[in-house]
């Protein structure tokens, strides 16, 4: 679900569309061509991942600017995200389960 997917990481997270098709979408932050992209091209309808199946479980992205990840997590609160706090960041979960990290570019996250 294309739509779906822009509500939460342009809306909600703040990622910048790069390209956009009906089947599509690419976002990125800092002009940067794709750091997510969206599409229904052998997932049309899917639903949430099962955590029992293989599959992407989580990702990161660093945030260059500490002060962002306060005003990423109140930004994900008034889309009604329920982020919560890591030992690197923000966790938040993606419409279809994955985790999303918000980390400080010196932060690594485990795992």
């Amino acid at each position: 679900d294309v739509a779906r997917g822009e509500a939460f990481y342009r809306d909600a997270l703040g990622l910048e569309p790069t390209y956009r098709r009906p089947d599509a979408s690419f976002l990125a932050s800092g002009g940067y061509h794709h750091h997510i992209a969206i599409n229904v091209w052998q997932s049309a309808g899917a639903g949430r991942r099962d955590d029992r199946h293989c599959g992407l479980e989580w990702l990161s992205l660093e945030v260059a600017d500490p002060d962002v990840l306060a005003t990423q997590r109140r930004r994900l609160l008034a889309a009604g995200a329920e982020p919560t706090m890591v030992d690197e960041g923000i966790e938040v979960r993606d419409p279809w389960g994955t985790r999303v990290r918000l980390v400080g570019c010196q932060a690594k996250p485990k795992g």
